[in-house]
């Protein structure tokens, strides 16, 4: 398998453009392990090692679609994942851990659209930050996920980030599991969401909204939802 390493820029950039990324080992890069961009942008990355770097691990900004499956991405100083400005990839089945900073990060960047993108059936464990940011009204899907045993939060949303969580668990963050402020406005359904270490499991404070259904919340360390400050969730 190739390895593509010590590089002072990124490991691999993608400028609208496709291609098929497969069984490589991509470390130790002085900017982003993968660097997606443009609005014709689709590539296919499938089981690659994604590490060490000193940007993100993955990158996709300005419009970028692509298949990312059954890749292990960690150790990155910065997100493992980040996806903005319009960008939409399809992450599956990835294991995403081990971040300096968070996991998976979700925002609008320097250009008016946000960042979207569907996380379905990853493992997300193990973050300095929280495992999951959404922000600048960046409107991502998660579904399936397993998104545990975060330094921090497990997710996080903040100015006016959105999001739907559908049919995660979310369990064993030395924080909470969920924490939304500054107009975050998530929706979080069919999941399980227990064990906080040091907190409360959900927490919503400083003009958040938000909507929590059919939810199982459980085992957390102070109370199951914590409602602060100007927050207006609805729960179901």
């Amino acid at each position: 398998s190739p390895i593509l390493q010590t590089g002072i820029a990124e490991g691999v950039c993608i400028l609208n453009a496709k291609g098929l990324l497969t069984d490589n080992t991509i470390t130790t890069n002085g900017s982003d392990g993968i660097f997606v961009t443009g609005g014709d942008s689709d590539p296919t990355i499938i089981k690659n090692k994604v590490q060490a770097g000193f940007g993100y691990g993955l990158h996709f900004t300005e419009g970028a679609s692509a298949m990312v499956e059954d890749n292990d991405i960690s150790r990155n100083m910065e997100a493992e994942v980040c996806v903005e400005s319009g960008a939409n990839p399809n992450c599956r089945e990835n294991k995403i851990h081990h971040g300096n900073g968070f996991g998976v990060l979700a925002l609008a960047g320097s250009g008016s659209e946000s960042g979207e993108g569907v996380f379905y059936n990853n493992d997300i464990f193990e973050h300095g930050n929280a495992c999951v940011a959404v922000q600048s009204a960046a409107n991502p899907l998660f579904a399936k996920n397993r998104i545990h045993s975060g330094h921090l939060v497990g997710i996080l949303i903040v100015d006016s980030g959105k999001g739907k969580f559908d049919n995660n668990e979310i369990y064993g963050h030395h924080g909470a599991a969920l924490e939304v402020s500054h107009r975050g406005d998530p929706c979080v359904v069919n999941s399980t969401i227990k064990g906080s270490k040091a907190s409360s499991g959900l927490v919503f404070h400083s003009a958040a909204k938000g909507t929590v259904e059919d939810c199982v919340i459980t085992e957390h360390a102070l109370s199951g939802i914590s409602v602060q400050t100007d927050a207006d969730p609805q729960m179901n």
